[in-house]
């Protein structure tokens, strides 16, 4: 891989890449900032674990956690989300219908009310 502007080699990338994040209004970044920056872009957009994982090169589930970083405002948007579902479960009616019943392994689970099914 050959790093250049315009044309012209890039022979120090450290001065190179200060006098990018200068232009750019982001001093004091990292190159390896703009991997955990992808990661969370893969995340928040809902990409797969093992697509985001394939596309940046992570073999290993626990390389790819190193770099999922959750923000103060992800953490909030997951709290939401779940108390948002929260609200809309407690809207649907539910039936505990048994697993056994159902020719399934023995034990229970908690079903939407759907018409037709019978449960209990």
């Amino acid at each position: 891989l050959v790093f250049h502007v315009e044309g012209k080699p890039i022979c120090n990338m450290r001065s190179a890449w200060r006098s990018a994040c200068k232009r750019a209004g982001v001093i004091g970044q990292q190159p390896h900032d703009l991997r955990r920056s992808c990661i969370r872009n893969f995340e928040r957009a809902n990409v797969s674990r093992s697509v985001a994982m394939r596309l940046v090169g992570h073999r290993t589930v626990a390389v790819y956690a190193r770099y999922a970083i959750t923000s103060p405002a992800d953490l909030r948007e997951g709290a939401a989300k779940l108390a948002n579902l929260r609200i809309t479960d407690a809207r649907s009616p539910q039936k505990v219908v048994s697993l056994a019943r159902l020719g399934t392994v023995s034990g229970t689970i908690a079903i939407a009310e759907t018409p037709g099914v019978s449960g209990g």
